[in-house]
């Protein structure tokens, strides 16, 4: 049998509201890399990735107790390749946007970034639409991958995504704009020439409660962050969540059975930020630090509306075997921050004092505003 998903709904002040509800596929294909947002009426909507000889994208809407409404609508076949890397976000008026990355057409395994709109129960509005501009030219391999999208306050939306082959920098960051009618505005522009593409989903966004947003990515093993006002121009430079500390060359760390001990390397991945009531965000992200101070695990930090660090990262997690974390705004102002924890490996573990390793699962801690 293949991979199923599950979904959990807890209370306001983060205890269980039930058991755990759970889609499976009853057949050999697997469900992956979903992407959830709570529906303006009540309940929420995932979309997810349903893989066996092609990938196809599909969603699914829950209630506020977490049962099933309906049953699971399909947004693009993939037909005759392949259709990964959901993305979803819930508009002002309440319809939901779904974006991913297709390769359908395309030649060279090239892809480009796809969108479809629905309306709080579920209809379709529109047909699918291509979100970039640029696709490249017939014999050339461009890809379009890595997208995520946000609501904006003015009933729009904007996607952010990673770009290869468009220009001879190598991998850069592209935004796009909609207005409340799902109406390109403007056209798609660049955000950076500076970004590590191999890191997953390489970019995050959230649209912030003054009307703007915030795009964060990883550059050079750190999570880089920039606004942006409500019109869509940069609001400040871009900058380092926490920026590296030098490494040490007198900390060790394991290589693996067939490396010596070398200096401990140090990169932080998978900057995700949420908005917060009073136009800040909080960006939480994974950091692997020299084990001597037993710093590996999920960190956050929190800013002020004008892009302003209000308090030094802190560590919510001393776990070595998180995987990357996300991000959500929650009740009263606060926030919540799941991850996940795989199954240790030995090798990987430095070599002195080892941080505290959880079981493998599904974690979460609730916050309030000043993140506490």
């Amino acid at each position: 049998m293949g991979q199923g998903l599950c979904t959990r709904t807890y209370t306001a002040n983060a205890t269980p509201a039930g058991a755990p509800t759970c889609l499976a596929t009853g057949t050999t294909a697997s469900i992956q890399k979903p992407a959830i947002a709570g529906l303006v009426g009540g309940g929420y909507v995932v979309a997810f990735v349903t893989e066996e000889l092609t990938s196809s994208l599909n969603l699914q809407r829950f209630d506020d107790a977490g049962k099933t409404m309906g049953l699971g609508q399909l947004v693009s076949n993939g037909s005759p390749n392949k259709d990964t890397e959901a993305t979803v976000a819930v508009l002002e008026c309440g319809d939901f946007v779904v974006g991913w990355t297709s390769t359908q057409g395309q030649p060279f395994n090239a892809s480009d970034i796809h969108a479809r709109r629905y309306q709080a129960d579920g209809v379709a509005v529109s047909a699918a639409q291509q979100v970039n501009t640029f696709v490249g030219g017939p014999t050339t391999g461009t890809r379009r991958f890595g997208s995520a999208v946000t609501a904006l306050r003015d009933g729009g939306y904007v996607f952010v995504w990673t770009s290869e082959g468009q220009t001879t920098n190598g991998s850069e960051l592209y935004t796009q704009r909609f207005n409340a009618d799902g109406v390109p505005v403007g056209l798609e522009t660049l955000v950076s020439t500076r970004v590590d593409s191999f890191v997953g989903n390489t970019s995050s966004i959230a649209g912030l409660a003054g009307g703007g947003y915030v795009i964060t990515w990883n550059f050079n093993s750190t999570v880089i962050a920039q606004r942006f006002t409500v019109g869509g121009a940069q609001a400040g430079a871009a900058a380092a969540v926490n920026p590296l500390a030098p490494v040490d060359p007198t900390v060790l760390c394991d290589r693996g059975t067939k490396n010596p001990p070398g200096p401990c390397l140090t990169f932080q991945i998978g900057g995700v930020p949420a908005a917060l009531d009073d136009g800040g965000y909080v960006i939480a992200y994974f950091f692997s630090g020299p084990p001597k101070a037993n710093e590996q695990g999920i960190y956050l930090r929190l800013f002020a509306a004008d892009g302003a660090a209000t308090a030094p990262s802190q560590r919510i997690s001393n776990t070595s075997n998180a995987g990357l974390a996300t991000a959500s705004p929650a009740g009263m102002g606060g926030f919540v921050i799941a991850w996940q924890a795989f199954a240790p490996v030995a090798t990987s573990q430095p070599l002195a004092s080892r941080p505290g390793e959880l079981p493998p699962g599904i974690y979460a801690r609730a916050f309030d505003s000043r993140g506490l």
